[in-house]
C-alpha cells in the first residue's frame, strides 16, 4: 500500500448511543508479497524462487508453503526452473488443450521428466510425493544413479529400485532427510520442499 490518506467507512448493524466507535486492525508483515512466509524455513528459497519467476502465490497474499504439490503444478514448476521451451503434443486423456499448465505439461513431456498411466490419464492434480518429487529432479538433471555406497536413508533399503538415485542426490547436495535419518518417500512433496531442492541446484 503507497503511503497516503485513506477513508474508513464504518457501518453498524444495529443502533446505539453510549459507547464510542472502536476500530482494531490486524497487522501481517509482507516478505516478497506473501503474508504466510515469515520465518519460514523455506523462507530465503521462496523469496529467491518468486523473484525469478518460478513460483508465485495464491489470493490473499497467501503463499502456503506447506501446501502440497499437484503434478501439474511441478510440471509447470520445473519448465520455469530449467526453461524448457520445446513441447511435445499431449494424448493424456484429462489434459485438454485449454488446461491452464498444458504447455508446462507438454514441456515437461518433451523433456522426459514427466509421462502418463497406463489407462492414458496424466491426473494432473494428484499429489506428488517426495519420491515423486525426487524422480523428477533427477530426470531434469540426467541422473541415472549410484550404485556404489551403503543405503542412502534410513527407510531406503539396498535393493529400493530408488536407491541409486537418492543416493545420487544426496551426494550431490540436493536432497536431504529428516533428523531420525530418514527420507520417507510416500510422504506428500510439499511447495517449499520442492523450492528448496531447486533453489539448490539453480545456486549451484
Amino acid at each position: 500500500m503507497t503511503s497516503g490518506t485513506y477513508y474508513i467507512k464504518l457501518q453498524s448493524d444495529r443502533p446505539f448511543s453510549n459507547q464510542p466507535y472502536r476500530l482494531q486492525a490486524d497487522l501481517t508483515p509482507l516478505v516478497a508479497g506473501y503474508s504466510d512466509i515469515a520465518g519460514h524455513w523455506a523462507e530465503r528459497a521462496i523469496v529467491e524462487m518468486t523473484k525469478r519467476g518460478i513460483i508465485d502465490g495464491y489470493g490473499n497474499y497467501r503463499f502456503l508453503p506447506d501446501g502440497i504439490v499437484s503434478r501439474a503444478e511441478a510440471a509447470a514448476i520445473l519448465a520455469r526452473a530449467f526453461r524448457w521451451t520445446k513441447e511435445d503434443p499431449l494424448r493424456f486423456s484429462d489434459v485438454a488443450n485449454a488446461y491452464w499448465a498444458y504447455s508446462a505439461i507438454a514441456r515437461a513431456a518433451h523433456a522426459g521428466v514427466i509421462d502418463g498411466y497406463p489407462d492414458g490419464t496424466f491426473r494432473p492434480d494428484a499429489a506428488i510425493t517426495r519420491m515423486d518429487m525426487a524422480y523428477m529432479i533427477a530426470r531434469s538433471l540426467g541422473l541415472a544413479g549410484k550404485k556404489r555406497g551403503g543405503p542412502p536413508f534410513a527407510d531406503i533399503g539396498e535393493d529400493d529400485p530408488a536407491a541409486g538415485i537418492l543416493k545420487q542426490l544426496k551426494a550431490d547436495g540436493w536432497i536431504g532427510g529428516f533428523p531420525d535419518g530418514t527420507f520417507r518417500p510416500d510422504r506428500l512433496a510439499t511447495r517449499a520442499e520442492l523450492l528448496t531442492v531447486l533453489e539448490k541446484i539453480l545456486n549451484s
